[in-house]
């Protein structure tokens, strides 16, 4: 039995399985945590050299193996950061990260030099709500037993930059439910990457100039107010349902390539194979282009 060739076969699938299940948001995994570990791997070399080429030598070096791979999975799956850090960034920008433990809420102050925000939303098996208001620059509430995130904020004169990130799976409970809710003021441009969950954004009353979202096995629904300029929303779909509600009125126009998708587009003109156009579209005032790249999907756009 040639025990590097089990070694690394072990320890590759042991990985690819870890990666996919916290791509798929089924685990969260903090690889970080794992790599401080990293010379373990020099001491499972040296005992592997130690032991004899043997029956018992292989019994051995394969519980020493399965103990490290369970240290290494225990430490990827519980690793811990700290709640709450300020700090400078080399060129003096305010960086300030946050981390929910037992807290339900985590926020970013407002200021009134902020003119515009970008959003990057990294979601696990979560059941987004989001909203505006007028309090905090972002508001994230998480129920009791709802996933842990964490939040990190960058400003620089009048830009900020967000990542809200799902950190952990929650409680055990049932709820998975978490409530976001954005400024009114500043200009968003907003990233949502998502593997098994939904996400209902109510983005009506926000000045949204870019949209983007991927998207696995999940349903998605968003609901936009007037166009900013021309607003741009950008959609790549696995199987996954997606919803998006316009305005009456609302010039859109909507590009798209699909696979096997079910497509409803209503009040929409086809222009060419791909794509359409609201009815009444006006090019040369403010207006809505949707990017639509979908699989094994439901897509539909309807008005409010």
């Amino acid at each position: 039995m040639d025990r590097s060739k089990i070694s690394w076969g072990l320890a590759l699938l042991s990985a690819g399985v870890i990666w996919l299940l916290d791509n798929l948001g089924v685990i969260d995994f903090s690889w970080m945590s794992v790599f401080r570990f990293w010379p373990l791997i020099i001491i499972l070399v040296g005992i592997n050299i130690m032991l004899p080429k043997n029956e018992k030598g292989n019994y051995a070096y394969g519980f020493f193996m399965v103990i490290c791979l369970a240290f290494f999975i225990y430490q990827g799956v519980t690793g811990t950061y700290s709640p709450f850090t300020w700090n400078k960034s080399s060129n003096g920008d305010t960086v300030e990260t946050a981390k929910s433990n037992s807290d339900e809420k985590i926020d970013a102050a407002w200021s009134d030099e902020i003119k515009y925000a970008k959003l990057k939303i990294e979601a696990g098996a979560v059941s987004y709500r989001l909203a505006s208001g007028n309090n905090a620059l972002i508001n994230v509430d998480m129920p009791k037993n709802s996933p842990r995130h964490s939040l990190q904020t960058v400003v620089k004169g009048e830009q900020a930059t967000l990542s809200l990130a799902t950190k952990s799976s929650g409680g055990g409970g049932s709820s998975k439910r978490v409530g976001i809710m954005l400024h009114q003021q500043p200009v968003w441009d907003i990233q949502l990457e998502m593997g098994a969950g939904s996400a209902n954004f109510d983005l009506s009353n926000l000045k949204v100039a870019k949209m983007s979202v991927e998207e696995g096995a999940s349903s998605v629904q968003l609901k936009f107010g007037k166009p900013y300029q021309n607003s741009k929303v950008s959609i790549e779909s696995g199987a996954s349902s997606t919803k998006i509600l316009l305005p009456k009125g609302t010039s859109c126009r909507i590009k798209m390539e699909s696979a096997i998708s079910s497509n409803k587009l209503r009040n929409f003109k086809k222009i060419r194979d791909g794509v359409y156009e609201s009815e009444g579209f006006d090019e040369n005032g403010s207006f809505y282009t949707i990017d639509y790249e979908g699989g094994l999907s439901s897509f539909s756009v309807n008005w409010y």
